[in-house]
């Protein structure tokens, strides 16, 4: 309810310096109404996100050599043991289909002119070489496609036709065909075409061009130029086709996958990493990361793991500050392994794989999926990051899962000691991306039971560096069934956790809910115990077709966090996104579209905004980059007159939910009692018949009347909590009245200039 008091009261009681005792009250009587969040227009993250250069990787301790590969839109291609061509396919698909080439013989006239168990290798960036004295076999790596090139150095002893054979292995199918200007098309079981080797071609050095005939047998190649024009080439010569891939119909897209997102502070412009993973094959999964400018526009692949000697998925990453490395967690499988992989790249490094991939980690017996990462944001200090994942002793999902936390040393790029957070049946882990200055541990949140008759229940724990672990808390609801794919941030004693609630079983590793649950808490360093605000419900759909939750918390505000999420997945996939006020109410709210799916959002200090990142089925642009900026509507305007020395001022700008708005005088007398004012209306009425001439209240009425006193300095800053639940959106009007025993008036007060807050 409002309070209102008679302005002559209200002067009279301030003049005798007696002031009221009334609190403050909730301006509930106000309506309040989301406001449907604005991102900024989505740039392209980067066209050719998969397309890597020609490069390998240190062995892996457990699972072999990686070999050397590169990738494009379309396919990826290995060189070490002969050329082999893996067209996409996706998750349709239960393997690979790769095309082998291997050369066996190129002749002129019947007779060879290049010996082919002699090859040297050489390559470049974007052309792998086998070069077998005056022949080079070469391939050039392209966008869409590798070219294939057959170099002939100088004129052959004999005239005749020069004829390039190759034998294809492959479980792909292409009719035989007699030797004509055409293309071969290779297709899988069902007659879909996969592969196309195109019609080759012939040119010389003085830029004639001329066909060349293509033929196979079913298991041959044979690529046939004519000797008559071969007779009167300019030397080198070189046959060129082409290897490329069709873009199945049936799997949409470029296949973006599972998107992390983390801004670093210390660089001015390459601060952001961004990493994904494809599905090649339902059998074949690759991770990549890029590095690029805050503003998600543009970037530079830094990390791919795109071999097919094992799947590597769902990456994460975080910046460590003190080491000035980035670490990228992620999940390596095979037929029997599941083990955990750190990428560890320095701070500003554009160059491709210079990093360090540490590979020694693993108990006997293990095996370590769905894996977490945090790092620290102190440019100087720290050098320890944590990665958290699920560990069984089976692939899958046992009835005994375990959640341990493992600490990464950056400077050394090592596994540095583990710690079990959890027994009985414990999963899903989440941790905080970074500790915070005043932080000593970072958040892990899992989904924990204690049998598999009972429900999921969402447990928090701090780990701390030295693997030192609280006792589990825990979040959410201790009903409401199972509560499930918790994530949290924060930082400095300040967090929130997300949660899928009313979920299904978990189906291929997800779980789909109806409702999104939030809960903020407060938990600084050293406590054992957390402070809980009340769950909410902010996302609910009436299907159970809600997932893939991602977080990340405002810095600056210290007030909200972004929340995003997929909705309608089996219809019309889509991402949700969330502004969180301080208590976990929904500020602002917005989707970024139907053709977006498996968000990631990150937080710019700097710029003040969120990073948001997330999957698309167009074609040509798999990855998008969005920025969630606060609304430029939240406004401060000083109105009015005012008599007197006194200055009112806010330092804060008037986001809805923000815990920490405040209201400022200045330059008051000191040690004076005094009123601050609230209205949610301007006025003007003149004091000037009180005895304050020349004074006027600039509001329409005293919705809050709340007592203060100047202090020793004149100055005074009140505090307030702008509500989330219910929310509050509108405009507030404040204004200091306080005494002025030096005021040349009867009435002896100043009074300060509205201030008009427009919360927006």
């Amino acid at each position: 309810m409002s309070v209102r008091f008679p302005v002559y009261t209200l002067l009279l009681t301030l003049s005798a310096g007696q002031l009221p005792a009334q609190s403050p009250t909730i301006l509930s009587d106000l309506l309040a109404q989301e406001r449907n969040a604005r991102t900024s227009p989505a740039p392209y993250f980067g066209v050719g996100i998969f397309r890597s250069p020609i490069h390998t990787q240190e062995v892996d301790q457990g699972l072999g050599a990686y070999g050397i590969w590169a990738s494009g839109d379309t396919y990826k291609a290995s060189f070490h043991d002969g050329f082999v061509f893996y067209p996409l396919l996706g998750e349709s698909y239960p393997e690979n289909l790769p095309l082998r080439w291997t050369t066996t013989r190129i002749s002129v006239a019947g007779e060879s002119i290049a010996d082919l168990a002699s090859g040297v290798h050489a390559h470049g960036d974007w052309r792998y070489e086998y070069r077998f004295g005056g022949v080079t076999e070469a391939y050039d790596v392209l966008a869409d496609a590798v070219e294939q090139t057959f170099v002939i150095e100088k004129r052959p002893p004999k005239i005749g036709d020069l004829v390039v054979e190759g034998r294809v292995a492959t479980e792909l199918r292409a009719s035989a065909a007699e030797a004509a200007h055409q293309a071969l098309v290779f297709t899988d079981a069902a007659g879909n075409p996969i592969v196309r080797y195109s019609e080759a071609f012939a040119f010389d050095a003085a830029g004639r061009r001329t066909e060349v005939a293509t033929g196979f047998d079913g298991e041959t190649v044979r690529l046939v130029l004519s000797g008559s024009w071969l007779e009167h080439a300019v030397f080198p010569v070189t046959v060129d086709p082409l290897t490329n891939a069709y873009l199945l119909s049936s799997y949409p897209g470029r296949g973006a996958e599972n998107p992390s997102v983390h801004r670093e502070d210390e660089s001015p412009l390459l601060n952001t990493m961004v990493t994904y993973s494809r599905a090649f094959s339902a059998g074949d999964y690759d991770v990549y990361a890029s590095l690029g400018a805050a503003d998600l526009q543009s970037s530079t692949l830094v990390f791919a793991d795109a071999t097919s000697n094992w799947s590597s998925l769902l990456p994460d990453v975080a910046y460590v500050g003190g080491a000035d490395r980035w670490i990228v967690g992620f999940w390596r499988h095979t037929s029997t392994d599941d083990r955990m992989r750190v990428y560890f790249h320095d701070r500003e490094d554009l160059v491709l794989n210079s990093g360090h991939v540490a590979t020694e980690w693993n108990p006997a017996g293990e095996h370590a999926t769905f894996p977490s990462i945090g790092g620290t944001s102190h440019p100087t200090e720290g050098v320890i990051g944590i990665l958290a994942y699920r560990a069984d002793p089976f692939f899958g999902n046992s009835n005994n899962s375990r959640v341990r936390a493992t600490m990464l040393n950056a400077v050394s790029r090592t596994f540095a000691g583990v710690v079990t957070l959890n027994g009985d049946d414990a999963e899903s882990p989440d941790v905080t991306c970074q500790l915070g200055w005043g932080d000593d541990s970072w958040v892990v949140v899992y989904q924990y039971r204690h049998s598999a008759t009972d429900d999921y229940d969402v447990f928090a724990q701090r780990v701390r560096p030295d693997l030192i672990t609280s006792r589990p808390m825990q979040l959410g609801p201790d009903h409401l069934g199972d509560k499930v794919r918790p994530v949290v941030q924060g930082w400095d004693g300040r967090f929130l956790c997300a949660m899928l609630q009313d979920v299904t079983a978990e189906i291929n590793g997800q779980h789909f809910g109806r409702n999104v649950l939030v809960q903020r808490f407060d938990w600084p360093a050293g406590q054992s115990n957390a402070m809980l605000q009340p769950y909410r419900t902010v996302s609910r759909s009436t299907s159970q077709d809600l997932t893939k939750l991602n977080l990340a918390y405002d810095g600056v505000t210290l007030s909200h966090w972004c929340l995003v999420h997929d909705s309608d997945v089996f219809t019309s996939a889509k991402t949700q996104v969330r502004r969180l006020g301080w208590t976990g109410g929904v500020t602002e709210s917005t989707d970024l579209g139907a053709v977006s799916y498996q968000a990631a959002v990150s937080w710019n200090g700097v710029q003040r905004e969120f990073q948001i990142v997330n999957c698309s089925n167009e074609s040509l642009a798999p990855l998008w980059g969005r920025l969630l900026q606060h609304s430029n509507a939240s406004w401060h305007i000083a109105y009015g007159a005012s008599c007197g020395p006194g200055v009112i001022s806010s330092d804060t700008v008037p986001y809805p939910g923000s815990q920490f708005y405040r209201v400022t005088l200045q330059n008051a007398p000191p040690n004076q009692p005094g009123l601050l004012l609230l209205s949610t209306g301007a006025g003007s009425l003149d004091l000037a018949p009180f005895g304050a001439a020349n004074c006027f209240v600039n509001l329409a009425q005293f919705d809050v009347v709340l007592p203060t006193d100047t202090g020793p300095t004149g100055s005074v800053t009140h505090g307030f909590s702008l509500p989330d639940v219910p929310l509050f959106r509108g405009d507030l009007y404040w204004q200091f009245v306080y005494t002025w025993p030096a005021a040349p008036t009867t009435l002896r007060i100043g009074v300060t200039r509205g201030l008009r807050a427009s919360v927006r």
